[in-house]
């Protein structure tokens, strides 16, 4: 040891000492599952950022992949890679990731079966029975067959239960089924599987009243978050307006479409929105009639006779004249019957009175009527 000036750089003491060799031990399993944690004791200084790790043999001196510090005590748990073949086990310190001991190890395949239906209808819930080393992380996918390795679509921790249930994708034709692990995506079993179109059906009215409720008798594969909504022809697919969930029953009441005109049921899947089935359906705009008295008093109910689809939601109120569409006073729902009694805005002068839906404040039909001062 020495003592060194840091004016002069000269030494001004010193003290011979005599430096010893490691005494580092690696105790583990000859062989270990790719991806399974590797009990390891282990003897040796325990320094301070000391650690321990599991490379494939020829990994450059200084990298390494999982570890554990030695702080943490002996034995260790750390994952094995997933390379398979000969392998080391490294006594690393951090200060330049020098190894201090090594021992070797072999890492091997671990046993992976799947078993599951040969087909399977397009974005069903697809049940596969395994058996692996249940590795944290691993999980189970179903991908088009072309899909490069380590890519995944729907999937499943086999953490998850045995049999697990993945979502099939969407794109029909061979598909494979892959066990794979987390770390690096690698694919560590594979069985193939059909995807095929499945049946889906749409009967209901050729035509519906907008913003009426639509009766649609369905036949589908009925998966999580399949649902039907009603369109105007034309509208992007992946786009829908007021819907219901299959799970809901059969048959289903969907609310049509607000605008008149050709249209579509759509029977879709919530996962990408994407469209499944589809028939064409005409949506009629409704004969509304409204009838009051030509004059009312300002701020003071009006008995109101109307006629109209009565929707869930529909209502009539009183506004001035050239009120912005969609604004809406004093109003009463159609469900309390005809006649209706709506409070008269506040504002003397010419005025409307307005049918109107509640999904998105739309004008039906509109009325005039004058609202005079109330007498003080």
């Amino acid at each position: 040891m020495r003592y060194i000036s840091g004016i002069s750089g000269k030494i001004l003491a010193s003290q011979a000492i005599t430096l010893t060799e490691f005494q580092i031990t690696l105790e583990a399993a000859e062989e270990a599952t790719a991806g399974a944690p590797v009990e390891i004791t282990w003897t040796g200084p325990g320094y301070e950022s000391d650690f321990i790790t599991i490379v494939p043999k020829g990994t450059e001196d200084g990298k390494y992949e999982k570890w554990a510090y030695t702080k943490a005590g002996s034995p260790l748990s750390i994952e094995a890679p997933y390379e398979l073949g000969a392998a080391e086990i490294r006594y690393m310190n951090e200060q330049g990731n020098v190894v201090l001991a090594r021992r070797p190890i072999t890492i091997v395949k671990g046993g992976v079966t799947m078993k599951a239906a040969a087909e399977a209808n397009k974005g069903s819930t697809v049940s596969i029975e395994w058996s692996g080393p249940d590795n944290k992380g691993d999980f189970i996918t179903i991908v088009p067959k072309d899909m490069e390795d380590g890519k995944y679509a729907k999937w499943a921790y086999t953490k998850s239960g045995n049999p697990a249930e993945v979502e099939a994708p969407y794109e029909t034709g061979a598909a494979e089924i892959r066990y794979m692990n987390e770390t690096g995506n690698i694919v560590l079993a594979r069985i193939p599987i059909t995807i095929t179109e499945g049946k889906i059906t749409l009967e209901a009215p050729a035509e519906a009243v907008s913003g009426s409720a639509v009766s649609i008798k369905w036949e589908g594969p009925d998966n999580k978050g399949d649902f039907i909504t009603i369109v105007p022809k034309g509208t992007e697919d992946g786009k829908y307006e007021k819907w219901a969930y299959t799970t809901a029953g059969n048959p289903l009441e969907v609310i049509a479409s607000f605008t008149p005109g050709d249209a579509e049921i759509r029977y879709m899947n919530e996962t990408g929105n994407i469209v499944l089935a589809r028939t064409a359906i005409k949506i009629t705009a409704p004969v509304v009639t409204l009838k009051s008295a030509a004059q009312a008093i300002a701020g003071e109910p009006v008995a109101i006779e109307w006629t109209g689809p009565d929707n869930n939601g529909d209502f009539i109120t009183i506004v001035p004249k050239g009120t912005e569409d969609g604004q809406y006073e004093g109003w009463a729902y159609t469900n309390t019957g005809s006649p209706t009694n709506v409070t008269a805005t506040a504002t003397p002068g010419e005025a409307e009175i307005r049918y109107m839906n509640e999904d998105g404040n739309r004008v039906l039909a509109r009325a005039a009527i004058s609202i005079i001062a109330a007498e003080e």
